[in-house]
């Protein structure tokens, strides 16, 4: 989440005693407090998950909200996914701790901008409006049928996530057993640069960051140093730089980038299933 257009952290009491406004026969609003108590609820029936990290924002006295809730997968009332089925080095219960389940989301009690909930295993929440999850993104106006639609729609689309979450350990996974040598490393921050992934300050970032990660053990991914894994952490640093407003463009880039040039080893195996949504 960030704040940078007058956005002020705030915490959960904070949002929940700013004032809803009065309904009219075409706008209705939803009560900052009860949309993050929906979702978080939402998430704990639908895939067990508990104890989110939360992080509040509200700008214009608190007209407009804007929040994230971040999951542990390891953190659960009981089994979320299985899997079982990935065999071929991948610790289960270091997966579970790794990656994790995000959702953002938005509302606003002045009518500048609808209703937003984002899910992904990263989500960008922004107080210029911005709001996007790498599985799912949705907008509801303030009509009178909006509380109708959130309702059904948390449940059925939280539940439905879990599979995206499958498919991004799949994905990390896959470039850690994908090896790169150090020139094919260089290549691709090239074409990263020339595709305008990265901008110039931020291809000279990821190249250091790829150099060192190598030359130097206390680096966090030494170990990886020579797969795609490494390669793509090196690409988040110089992701890091740039405006804010083309992050969202440049990290499913990078994703698009990694994917075209065969650097994710494919997972042969079948998905994992997810454990039945539980209902309230």
């Amino acid at each position: 989440m960030i704040l940078h257009c007058g956005g002020q952290h705030a915490t959960f009491e904070d949002v929940a005693l700013v004032e809803v406004p009065p309904a009219t026969t075409t706008y209705r609003p939803v009560p900052h407090a009860d949309l993050i108590r929906l979702l978080e609820d939402r998430v704990t029936k639908e895939t067990g998950l508990i104890k989110p990290n939360k992080a509040f924002g509200l700008n214009k006295e608190g007209k407009q909200l804007f929040g994230t809730l971040t999951y542990d997968m390891g953190t659960t009332e009981g089994p979320v996914v299985d899997l079982s089925a990935f065999n071929n080095g991948l610790d289960i219960e270091q997966a579970r701790s790794n990656y994790g389940f995000s959702i953002g989301f938005r509302n606003s009690y002045d009518k500048s901008m609808s209703l937003g909930i984002a899910i992904g295993a990263t989500v960008f929440v922004c107080d210029n409006l911005a709001l996007h999850g790498s599985w799912l993104t949705i907008m509801r106006k303030h009509t009178q049928n909006v509380w109708d639609d959130v309702v059904p729609m948390a449940m059925t689309r939280i539940a439905s996530s879990v599979g995206g979450w499958v498919e991004m350990v799949r994905f990390m996974e896959g470039m850690k057993q994908r090896s790169v040598t150090t020139d094919e490393g260089y290549r691709h921050i090239g074409l990263g640069l020339g595709r305008g992934v990265l901008t110039a300050n931020g291809a000279g970032v990821a190249l250091k960051e790829w150099r060192h990660m190598a030359r130097r053990e206390e680096h966090p991914f030494h170990d990886h140093a020579n797969t795609s894994f490494g390669l793509y952490q090196s690409f988040t640093e110089g992701l890091k730089l740039g405006r804010v407003t083309r992050k969202i463009d440049q990290y499913t880039g990078t994703s698009a980038l990694f994917e075209e040039a065969q650097l994710v080893e494919p997972m042969t195996q079948e998905l994992p299933k997810t454990s039945s949504p539980r209902r309230a």
